[in-house]
């Protein structure tokens, strides 16, 4: 005789029980069979970093984000929430490395090329993001963001804004 499918509700209350006991590795497990039976599995664990982000437990849901980047790599929020966790903690240099990660991985995402530009304008690396500012104009030319922080670029420098599709 097989054991009848554990309802959703009772997944969920279970789940809950480990989260509040601080079984998270126990947790994530359940939260993958509970994807396997009733959700999309790459949803349910961002979900879940994001919420032990937002619960303090950082280091918890970095680990689920740096696993997520191996196994969905197609995916770009969870290198998006990734390379923020550095920003939020302001370790600059990290966050510059991450949000490249997410830029090289995910070309046609805006976000890592702005990041990117205004992280190392921030660490007063002109020329770099005046590259990557200038490569971002040329794949989102009506990126209002983007010429902003390049025109803040040059009055940082004390040069002019030029022309940046010729540079």
């Amino acid at each position: 005789m097989t054991e009848p499918k554990p309802t959703m509700q009772h997944m969920l209350e279970t789940i809950v029980g480990m989260m509040q006991e601080g079984k998270w590795a126990d947790a994530l497990v359940s939260w993958e069979n509970f994807a396997t039976c009733h959700s999309d599995f790459g949803a349910t664990c961002l979900g879940i970093a994001r919420e032990l982000r937002d619960l303090g437990q950082s280091e918890e849901a970095e680990s689920i984000f740096r696993k997520m980047l191996d196994r969905f790599p197609a995916n770009p929020k969870p290198a998006l929430d990734f390379a923020m966790m550095a920003y939020a903690r302001r370790e600059w240099p990290e966050a510059i490395r991450r949000f490249q990660i997410v830029r090289t991985r995910f070309p046609d995402v805006l976000d890592g090329h702005r990041f990117v530009g205004d992280l190392l304008l921030g660490q007063r690396q002109f020329d770099e993001a005046d590259a990557v500012l200038r490569e971002a104009m040329s794949r989102f030319p009506d990126e209002p963001r983007l010429a902003i922080s390049y025109a803040w670029s040059a009055h940082r420098k004390g040069d002019k804004v030029g022309n940046w599709q010729e540079a």
